[in-house]
């Protein structure tokens, strides 16, 4: 407080004395005076305690659990394996701007086991309280003063005695619960961690959980969408030749092969990227360059294939990505069936090296199974052993009811044929691909309690689970670590796919409400390798390159050197991976390629043409900027009936190069026209670009009145010649005689 507060009374004593003259003026100015001071402290305190409690409003407390040693408590018969205590080890981060004094960590446990695979994950996400009983705690621990914006580690030491004894029948996983207590500190500013501690028989456990991993392999959608939007789509790259410098591949494509071979083991399918083995890729090459007029044999790029070796060598499964990234309403059927024709000859190159599995198809709807049906089922398409289909477990509903997890492979009866469908369980795979570094702990125990409690349901007959990783989520350490301690786990049956596929099929259809008992449980990201619809953005690309690929095939015998490039870009832009803004970016970019190819062939500007005849020709210039030879036929549409057009010559142009030809006309009467120019192909159908306007003066019988001048000019100068020549002759004669 200020000191002129405290010095109040006295001053007014003695102001009381000089104004009032008395003793009584003075006695009342010195209430007054202690009355002022008595508000100023309560003002002051009310301050004070408003900071405090503003404060103490904004602490934000959390606590995470990072490790429980041991994480599984396994039953013995004489008891020497059970460990004397269980360490959980954590943090406890205050996000406000406030220190916080005399905060302890307490350590709860729960009263009894939980079983059911929903109970688990819901008590985990804190929707539900329910299913383990009450919580008790069992130990504490001093932190002391928690500083502001900063974190502590702690460790706190569980007496194995006060937790409930594993038994043979006891499969399952208990609570675990770290709370935060400190002064003035509500419970509605405290996070509470919560994680599990997982109970089962180690060493003759017959219950078993079999575990198929899918992991599609490509490159990483930011960084594929950076490339995209710069040196992998130039401002020419399927029209012309890139510059040399900005041809730089995708730096996740070489780390892919790391991956993969230390990676591999049983139960993990690699599903790979088509664009990743070829050896001219324009992922590994770094450009959509057009492709060489004798291009070279198909083969496989070496660092990958031995990768794959490896990895089949461990006991992975290898499948060929049918479509190699896009979502299926992204391109029509033709431009699949394209991009599948170009993958059949790679699947068949790579099938000799290794075993491939039935190629994979990603259904975010499993509706989109016919568009697959002239590739997967037609003998002619036939991509290496068939083809799988993964989608959604959410998106199989169930036929029958059932009071435990069915197995993932679905089978419906859909227009008299009979569908298998592998159905991602989408928690698990939410949990696998989840990168949060403060819960990653939870996160894994959480997922092997789910893949734990399924294995208990019914031990006799183990259940199929699937999970469908999203694309380069491996490329994580986490999920790394993650995936290698889920596959370790004594209750998980790591399958191939092979062996997910013989597992026994579940009757389902598809879901035609909201509310429906489905196949497996579902969250946000269910399949995250299928990603979503985007077809309002792809609209107007699919039907550009609907126009622009028909008229290549009729103006070029090596239309390829164009189309598979352009498709390539097409299906990377497409890319199930990315984002919104990603997505738009890549396919804006692919757009303008087509606008590149549309306005490749093309007449050259120029300024006003004069026709001065009745009969004459137009020249016109026209320009290939295609790396092939094309042949056209140029049309001219006169937009008034002052000129006519006689006929459509053809030329053939060199690649990059350029001709001048003249389009016959006969002029009708005088006059300023315009004419619409048309490239079209020998048959004559449109072929590229837009037409293309000319204006023209059309001075009809001007060349005869030009004609009729130079004549009457030049005889006119003959007859000037001829009287001059007259006129030297005759001076010349009498020169003659006078010197004569």
């Amino acid at each position: 407080m200020n000191a002129e507060w405290l010095l109040l009374p006295w001053n007014c004593w003695k102001s009381g004395i000089r104004v009032a003259g008395s003793r009584l003026g003075a006695k009342f100015y010195l209430t007054l005076a202690f009355a002022a001071l008595i508000f100023a402290f309560a003002l002051e305190a009310s301050c004070a305690l408003s900071a405090m409690a503003k404060n103490l409003g904004q602490a934000k407390v959390s606590v995470a659990i990072s490790a429980i040693s041991p994480d599984i408590l396994t039953f013995s018969e004489d008891d020497k394996g059970f460990p004397e205590k269980v360490t959980v080890k954590g943090s406890v981060t205050n996000s406000s701007d406030a220190a916080i004094d005399n905060v302890r960590v307490l350590v709860r446990t729960s009263s009894r086991l939980a079983t059911d695979a929903k109970t688990i994950h819901d008590w985990v996400k804190g929707s539900s309280d329910k299913g383990f009983g009450s919580l008790r705690v069992k130990t504490s621990k001093s932190l002391g003063q928690l500083p502001a914006k900063k974190s502590v580690d702690f460790t706190v030491e569980i007496p194995a005695s006060s937790l409930p004894k594993p038994t043979k029948t006891a499969f399952g996983s208990l609570a675990v619960e770290t709370i935060v207590t400190a002064n003035r500190l509500t419970s509605e500013d405290a996070t509470a961690g919560r994680s599990l501690l997982l109970y089962g028989d180690g060493k003759n456990l017959s219950a078993k959980t079999k575990l198929s991993v899918i992991a599609p392999l490509s490159a990483s959608s930011p960084e594929m969408a950076k490339w995209l939007a710069t040196g992998g789509a130039g401002s020419a790259a399927t029209a012309g030749e890139q510059e040399s410098d900005s041809a730089k591949p995708l730096k996740s494509v070489s780390d892919n092969a790391g991956l993969v071979k230390s990676l591999s083991r049983v139960g993990i399918t690699w599903v790979i990227d088509p664009a990743l083995l070829q050896s001219d890729s324009p992922l590994l090459t770094g450009s959509f360059n057009p492709l060489p007029e004798r291009k070279p044999p198909l083969s496989l790029d070496e660092t990958m294939l031995e990768a794959l070796k490896v990895a089949q060598s461990k006991g992975a499964s290898l499948s060929l990505d049918l479509w190699g990234a896009p979502d299926f309403v992204q391109l029509d059927e033709g431009a699949l069936i394209q991009s599948a024709q170009w993958n059949q000859q790679l699947g068949k190159l790579l099938g000799k090296q290794v075993l491939l599995e039935p190629s994979t198809v990603f259904l975010a709807n499993p509706t989109w199974v016919d568009r697959a049906d002239k590739i997967c089922k037609t003998g002619d398409n036939r991509l290496t052993n068939g083809c799988v289909f993964v989608t959604g477990g959410n998106q199989l509903e169930l036929t029958g009811k059932y009071n435990y997890q069915p197995d993932l492979l679905g089978q419906v009866r859909l227009e008299n044929q009979t569908r298998n469908y592998l159905g991602d369980h989408g928690d698990l795979s939410a949990l696998m691909t989840k990168s949060s570094g403060q819960n990653a702990f939870t996160d894994t125990q959480l997922a092997r309690a789910i893949l734990a409690a399924i294995a208990n349901e019914r031990p006799s007959q183990p259940r199929l689970v699937n999970i469908a990783l999203a694309n380069a989520a491996l490329a994580s350490s986490t999920a790394q670590q993650r995936l290698a301690k889920i596959l370790s786990d004594p209750w998980v049956d790591p399958v191939s796919l092979s062996q997910a596929l013989s597992s026994n099929p579940t009757p389902v259809s598809f879901p035609k409400r909201s509310q429906t008992s489905r196949l497996a449980a579902s969250s946000a990201s269910s399949l995250g390798v299928s990603g979503s619809s985007f077809q309002p953005a792809t609209t107007a690309i699919n039907k550009a390159r609907s126009q622009v690929l028909p008229s290549l095939n009729k103006i070029t015998d090596s239309p390829q050197r164009i189309s598979v490039p352009l498709y390539q870009q097409l299906l990377l832009s497409t890319s199930r991976a990315m984002t919104v803004a990603e997505r738009t970016q890549a396919i804006s970019n692919a757009s303008r390629e087509i606008d590149l190819i549309s306005g490749a062939v093309q007449i050259q500007s120029s300024s006003d043409i004069n026709l001065i005849s009745d009969r004459s020709e137009i020249p016109i210039k026209v320009l290939n900027r295609l790396p092939v030879q094309v042949r056209v036929r140029l049309q001219l549409h006169p937009t008034d009936a002052r000129l006519r057009a006689d006929s459509a010559p053809q030329v053939s142009l060199a690649p990059k190069g350029s001709k001048n030809i003249r389009i016959p006309v006969t002029a009708v009467r005088n006059g300023n026209v315009s004419a619409n120019v048309e490239i079209l192909s020998e048959d004559g159908n449109l072929v590229l670009g837009k037409q293309q306007q000319i204006n023209l003066r059309i001075r009809s019988g001007w060349e005869d009145h030009i004609f009729l001048g130079f004549i009457l000019s030049a005889a006119t100068v003959f007859i000037v010649g001829l009287v001059l020549n007259l006129r030297r002759g005759t001076r010349m004669e009498r020169n003659q005689e006078e010197e004569e």
